[in-house]
Protein backbone atom coordinates (compact mmCIF):
# COMPACT_ATOMS: atom_id res chain seq x y z
CA UNK A 1 0.00 0.00 0.00
CA UNK A 2 1.30 3.37 -0.85
CA UNK A 3 0.27 6.56 1.31
CA UNK A 4 0.78 9.84 2.14
CA UNK A 5 1.05 12.29 4.68
CA UNK A 6 -0.75 15.77 4.70
CA UNK A 7 -0.35 18.23 7.96
CA UNK A 8 -0.87 21.79 7.99
CA UNK A 9 -1.49 21.72 3.75
CA UNK A 10 1.58 20.06 3.68
CA UNK A 11 1.68 16.44 1.52
CA UNK A 12 4.26 13.96 1.86
CA UNK A 13 6.44 12.11 -0.89
CA UNK A 14 4.26 9.12 -1.65
CA UNK A 15 6.02 6.22 0.74
CA UNK A 16 5.15 2.45 0.82
CA UNK A 17 4.00 0.63 3.78
CA UNK A 18 5.82 -2.86 3.06
CA UNK A 19 3.98 -4.54 6.38
CA UNK A 20 0.65 -3.68 6.40
CA UNK A 21 -2.07 -1.35 7.15
CA UNK A 22 -0.48 1.47 9.13
CA UNK A 23 -2.03 1.84 12.54
CA UNK A 24 -4.30 4.52 12.81
CA UNK A 25 -5.22 4.02 8.52
CA UNK A 26 -9.54 4.56 8.46
CA UNK A 27 -9.40 1.59 6.26
CA UNK A 28 -7.89 -0.56 8.65
CA UNK A 29 -11.11 -2.18 10.45
CA UNK A 30 -12.13 -3.16 6.75
CA UNK A 31 -9.11 -4.70 5.36
CA UNK A 32 -8.71 -6.23 8.58
CA UNK A 33 -12.28 -7.66 8.25
CA UNK A 34 -11.50 -8.73 4.87
CA UNK A 35 -8.22 -10.48 5.45
CA UNK A 36 -10.23 -12.33 7.84
CA UNK A 37 -13.27 -13.33 6.50
CA UNK A 38 -11.07 -16.37 5.09
CA UNK A 39 -9.55 -17.61 8.02
CA UNK A 40 -11.05 -21.12 8.68
CA UNK A 41 -9.49 -23.75 10.65
CA UNK A 42 -9.69 -27.84 10.39
CA UNK A 43 -12.74 -29.06 11.93
CA UNK A 44 -11.06 -30.85 15.38
CA UNK A 45 -14.22 -33.07 17.55
CA UNK A 46 -12.37 -31.18 20.80
CA UNK A 47 -13.07 -27.95 19.72
CA UNK A 48 -15.03 -25.45 21.70
CA UNK A 49 -18.85 -25.55 22.31
CA UNK A 50 -19.50 -22.28 23.40
CA UNK A 51 -23.53 -22.14 22.11
CA UNK A 52 -25.61 -25.35 22.23
CA UNK A 53 -24.75 -26.90 18.64
CA UNK A 54 -22.41 -24.51 17.60
CA UNK A 55 -18.38 -25.49 17.73
CA UNK A 56 -15.91 -22.42 17.93
CA UNK A 57 -12.34 -23.24 17.04
CA UNK A 58 -11.40 -19.16 17.00
CA UNK A 59 -12.98 -16.09 18.53
CA UNK A 60 -11.58 -12.91 17.06
CA UNK A 61 -11.80 -8.85 18.14
CA UNK A 62 -10.47 -6.62 16.06
CA UNK A 63 -6.08 -7.67 15.73
CA UNK A 64 -6.70 -9.79 18.47
CA UNK A 65 -7.29 -13.61 17.75
CA UNK A 66 -7.94 -16.94 20.43
CA UNK A 67 -7.56 -20.43 19.52
CA UNK A 68 -9.50 -22.95 21.45
CA UNK A 69 -9.44 -26.42 21.34
CA UNK A 70 -10.22 -29.14 24.58
CA UNK A 71 -7.19 -31.53 23.30
CA UNK A 72 -3.44 -30.59 23.32
CA UNK A 73 -2.38 -32.26 20.25
CA UNK A 74 -5.72 -30.45 18.65
CA UNK A 75 -4.80 -27.11 19.52
CA UNK A 76 -1.60 -26.94 18.41
CA UNK A 77 -2.50 -28.20 15.02
CA UNK A 78 -4.87 -25.50 15.37
CA UNK A 79 -1.77 -23.48 15.73
CA UNK A 80 0.12 -24.78 13.12
CA UNK A 81 -2.64 -24.40 10.45
CA UNK A 82 -3.21 -20.71 11.51
CA UNK A 83 0.67 -19.79 11.05
CA UNK A 84 0.39 -21.86 7.68
CA UNK A 85 -2.70 -19.65 7.17
CA UNK A 86 -0.95 -16.25 8.14
CA UNK A 87 1.93 -16.89 6.04
CA UNK A 88 -0.12 -17.42 2.82
CA UNK A 89 -1.63 -14.10 3.54
CA UNK A 90 1.09 -12.12 5.06
CA UNK A 91 0.06 -11.71 8.53
CA UNK A 92 2.17 -12.66 11.11
CA UNK A 93 1.02 -14.10 14.51
CA UNK A 94 3.69 -13.41 17.42
CA UNK A 95 4.36 -16.46 20.06
CA UNK A 96 5.64 -13.57 22.36
CA UNK A 97 2.25 -12.03 22.38
CA UNK A 98 0.82 -14.77 22.50
CA UNK A 99 -0.56 -16.87 25.92
CA UNK A 100 -0.99 -20.51 27.01
CA UNK A 101 -3.82 -21.24 28.53
CA UNK A 102 -5.50 -24.90 30.07
CA UNK A 103 -8.49 -25.17 32.17
CA UNK A 104 -8.95 -27.49 34.40
CA UNK A 105 -6.49 -30.22 35.73
CA UNK A 106 -3.16 -29.78 34.07
CA UNK A 107 -1.76 -33.51 32.11
CA UNK A 108 1.73 -34.18 33.21
CA UNK A 109 3.03 -35.10 30.36
CA UNK A 110 1.90 -31.41 28.44
CA UNK A 111 4.40 -30.06 25.98
CA UNK A 112 4.55 -26.60 25.18
CA UNK A 113 2.71 -25.05 22.44
CA UNK A 114 4.55 -23.37 19.73
CA UNK A 115 3.74 -20.88 17.06
CA UNK A 116 6.37 -20.76 14.13
CA UNK A 117 8.73 -23.02 15.88
CA UNK A 118 8.78 -20.51 19.12
CA UNK A 119 7.60 -21.86 22.41
CA UNK A 120 3.99 -19.88 23.92
CA UNK A 121 4.45 -19.11 27.15
CA UNK A 122 1.77 -20.83 30.14
CA UNK A 123 -0.28 -18.17 32.29
CA UNK A 124 -2.61 -18.87 35.15
CA UNK A 125 -4.16 -15.48 34.14
CA UNK A 126 -4.78 -12.95 31.31
CA UNK A 127 -7.00 -10.21 30.41
CA UNK A 128 -8.22 -10.62 26.71
CA UNK A 129 -10.45 -7.68 25.24
CA UNK A 130 -10.79 -6.53 28.84
CA UNK A 131 -11.90 -9.84 30.34
CA UNK A 132 -9.58 -11.79 32.91
CA UNK A 133 -9.33 -15.23 32.46
CA UNK A 134 -7.98 -17.48 35.07
CA UNK A 135 -7.06 -21.13 34.23
CA UNK A 136 -6.84 -21.75 38.26
CA UNK A 137 -10.22 -20.84 39.70
CA UNK A 138 -13.80 -20.18 38.23
CA UNK A 139 -14.69 -16.61 36.90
Amino acid sequence: MTYVVSLDGIISDTFLAGTGVLIGDPLSPTLWNIIMADFTLPDNPKDALLIPNVWVSHLEHADDSVLLCKDPVGLQKHLDSAWVWGGDVRLQFHALKSVGMVFGPIPNNLQPFTLGGASIPFKQSHCYIGVVFRSTSRN
